[in-house]
């Protein structure tokens, strides 16, 4: 066995939550192997998530120069550099990048959404200068998509994410059992209607101003509204009471969201435990293009994903799949939640079709194995 302090040296850097939970389970993985020695560095989110998660890690300034990156970097002078990306105006794994390919350091970044690949990469002038070198994508249509827009095809490499290989074993082991206890402890009977609201932080990133170039045509707040009123409508389900359950996003406040309320329909904002408990114990899944849809779909979750007045083309896959249903009239909304929760043909159809979802959990292997290929 060689010696740990012969073994080469990985650094993981991660900011975003997204990004975060992509990473965590290669670094596990790495660990685990004892192939290689991983330095985890996280910065915002990530040390939240990394720490609910048992991964051990050193927190980094996200005031950090790129003078102090390189000077880390000099320090430590790692085989590898491990990112993930982020979308939040700092983008250190850009820096840690850059610095990276200054010193001749190679690189991997993992893709955990089909949206903004030019803008996890790009610098100030929008130009593709923080590129590793190589990327792990999700699929061939993320593949297909990023060459589009100007990567190197020969620098993607296809894997899966990682943050849902152990999808499965949450299928499973969260019951009927557990799915009743949770309800229970937010006061909804087994009769009730459990409709969860995936939110994200829309107006942090993008504003509330539609001449924002990258305003979606709607932000978390007028879709939670949108969503409510449906609720709302007089004999909108007789019989059935109904509670909005709002899972604020890692980067988002829940007292934001205190002030909604409703005298028909009990609101309660929740950030206990996992967001996948939420997910399974849930009737319906509501949300916009938040990852925790997709998880929900996998999950074999009804999800209604409500993007009213979209400008851009829908960046949720599950959609395009038929495995979750896009809203994008604000005319519609009341209909289809209507109709999704009321057990007519649609829902029994969609019921069917989530079953028959797949989850190989494999990704992480592959890009643990693209990884020790690099280094090779």
């Amino acid at each position: 066995m060689i010696p740990k302090k012969h073994l080469p040296v990985i650094v993981a850097v991660c900011g975003d939550p997204g990004g975060a939970k992509a990473v965590a389970p290669v670094i596990n993985l790495l660990r685990s192997d004892a192939r290689v020695q991983v330095r985890a560095m996280a910065y915002r989110e990530a040390c939240h998530l990394w720490k609910q998660q048992g991964i051990e890690y050193t927190e980094i300034s996200e005031e950090m120069t790129a003078c102090d990156i390189q000077s880390l970097l000099k320090e430590i002078m790692p085989s590898l550099l491990l990112t993930g990306t982020s979308f939040n105006g700092i983008g250190l794994e850009r820096l840690f990048v850059d610095e990276a390919r200054r010193l001749a350091i190679p690189s991997l970044t993992i893709m955990d959404f089909w949206s903004h690949y030019c803008e996890r990469f790009c610098d100030h002038e929008g130009n593709l200068s923080s590129l590793p070198d190589r990327v792990a994508v999700i699929d061939e249509r993320m593949k297909e998509e990023m060459i589009e827009a100007g990567f190197d095809p020969m620098s993607l490499v296809i894997t899966g994410n990682p943050a849902y290989d152990d999808l499965y074993r949450w299928k499973q082991n969260f019951g009927p059992d557990s799915i009743a206890g949770l309800r229970k402890s937010l006061g909804i009977g087994h009769d009730d209607l459990m409709v969860l609201f995936a939110s994200q932080p829309l107006s942090a990133l993008y504003g509330t101003d539609p001449s924002h170039p990258l305003y979606p045509g709607y932000t978390e707040m007028s879709v939670l509204a949108s969503l409510l009123r449906s609720l709302e409508e007089p004999g909108f389900l007789v019989n059935r009471k109904i509670f909005l359950i709002i899972r604020p996003h890692p980067r988002e406040k829940p007292q934001d969201f205190l002030p909604v309320k409703s005298d028909r329909v009990p609101v309660i904002v929740s950030t206990e435990g996992n967001s996948r408990e939420l997910v399974m114990a849930a009737d319906l899944v509501v949300g916009m293009t938040t990852a925790l849809l997709i998880e929900a779909c996998c999950l074999g979750r009804i999800v209604v994903s409500l993007q009213p007045g979209i400008r851009t083309a829908d960046p949720l896959p599950t959609n395009r799949m038929g495995l979750s249903i896009g809203v994008y009239s604000e005319d519609a909304i009341s209909a289809v939640i209507k109709d999704v929760l009321s057990n007519t043909e649609k829902h029994r159809l969609l019921v069917q079709k989530l079953k028959k979802v797949k989850i190989n959990g494999r990704a992480t292997e592959r890009v643990a194995q693209c990884i020790y290929d690099m280094l090779s």
